[in-house]
């Protein structure tokens, strides 16, 4: 299963709330059709969040320090 797919199914995101997918008019001739998704403001910074990797931990370390400044101010 691919990724997308895998963490719209982990994470309980629903189609037309969290993401919108959308089929490009260009395809290259070769191959299945791609699909694109937008996302929602929210849905990629949860996505961010829970990845296991540099940019997940970049994020969440962001996310910790926008908090802290909130609640000093």
């Amino acid at each position: 299963m691919k990724w997308f797919k895998l963490r719209v199914e982990q994470y309980g995101f629903e189609a037309g709330t969290d993401f919108w997918a959308q089929q490009p008019k260009i395809n290259p001739g070769r191959g299945r059709p791609r699909t694109d998704y937008l996302l929602s403001r929210d849905m990629a910074k949860e996505l961010a969040m829970v990845e296991n990797n540099e940019i997940g931990r970049k994020t969440r370390q962001m996310q910790q320090s926008l908090k802290k400044c909130h609640l000093t101010n």
